[in-house]
């Protein structure tokens, strides 16, 4: 190579079928650039890479690596060229030691593009949108992604649909009523509705001569409650007798007679009576017996009881305030 005060430089081309000697002439102290990928001083004959040209296209006999980045001088857009296998691949990430070369030969595989929001345990700097959940589930769920748990406090919940297996969840979650139950503000639910009733007709004359009160035969039901409400019950009765006398009725609710009515009959005397009671104090949730009672208070005479029409209902909260289901079977009741 010349030395510092000379004004001719020798530049030797390498490439493919090149051998020819090209002189650059600074006399004149104008300078004159070649620019040209590989190059040697023709004296020392040393060849210095100069790196691809920035988004130019090489040619190499392997497929490219995480380490072909832009440090070698490569940029996204680089295109890369294994003679070997006639595949050719695009640089989409240059960062050091981290380089993304997709293949975009036909047929080769197909890469998904990396801006997607793709959900992943970690950040993956090949991927620029991605949303990072961590490598474990977290909030309500534990476990791992592949067997993810729920935690103890949402764990073992029953959410049943309604029309189903009815269930009274723990405070502060739900209640689901089954097929014809009736579903109160307080959770509680029951067959045939909050507000049960019952009813009993005797139509079988049933006489007395006795001074106590005794059941009327065929007049008695049963009332399930459940929940603690007030009951009513009313009784209609047709009365007869065979010579004067009064005939005391009365309402039975399990055991305590209450509201004795008397009515003074004669042998051409027949009447309708009818006999209320409400419960002075709510019943708590159970099954209660209401009878219709009768006795002769006084006189000669054979009262009779022609006919009874018993009716029984709990009482104490107002209609259904929300229909619950679609075929009407279940309903939302609020306290009166």
């Amino acid at each position: 190579m010349p030395g510092a005060d000379a004004t001719e430089f020798w530049v030797r081309c390498v490439g493919a079928d090149e051998s020819t000697v090209i002189p650059l002439d600074n006399s004149s102290n104008n300078g004159m650039f070649w620019y040209v990928s590989e190059w040697a001083v023709a004296e020392a004959d040393t060849v210095i890479d100069l790196g691809p040209t920035p988004g130019a296209t090489t040619e190499h006999v392997v497929p490219p690596t995480v380490d072909d980045d832009e440090t070698l001088g490569y940029t996204v857009g680089s295109t890369w060229i294994d003679t070997a296998t006639d595949k050719a691949y695009v640089l989409t990430d240059a960062t050091d030691g981290a380089a993304v070369w997709v293949e975009t030969t036909s047929g080769g595989t197909v890469y998904a593009p990396t801006t997607a929001d793709y959900l992943v345990g970690t950040a993956q700097g090949g991927l620029s949108a991605e949303i990072v959940v961590g490598t474990t589930p977290g909030g309500e769920l534990g476990g791992t992604w592949a067997s993810p748990t729920v935690d103890a406090t949402h764990s073992g919940s029953a959410h049943l649909a309604l029309g189903s297996t009815s269930s009274t969840a723990a405070a502060g979650d739900h209640t689901h009523a089954s097929g014809g139950e009736l579903l109160v503000a307080d959770g509680t639910t029951g067959p045939g509705g909050i507000s049960p009733s019952s009813y009993v007709e005797m139509t079988t004359p049933d006489s007395t001569t006795s001074a106590s009160l005794e059941d009327i035969t065929g007049a008695t039901t049963t009332i399930t409650l459940q929940r603690t409400s007030h009951v009513a019950a009313w009784m209609a009765c047709h009365v007869s007798a065979s010579a004067t006398c009064d005939l005391g009725l009365a309402i039975n609710f399990d055991g305590t007679d209450h509201d004795e009515t008397t009515e003074h009959l004669t042998t051409v005397d027949e009447g309708n009576v009818t006999v209320m009671h409400r419960t002075a104090a709510e019943l708590p949730p159970g099954t209660y017996t209401i009878k219709g009672r009768m006795r002769r208070v006084s006189g000669g005479g054979t009262p009779t009881v022609d006919r009874v029409d018993l009716l029984v209902m709990s009482m104490g909260h107002s209609g259904p305030v929300l229909l619950t289901t679609d075929d009407e079977t279940d309903y939302l009741y609020a306290d009166a």
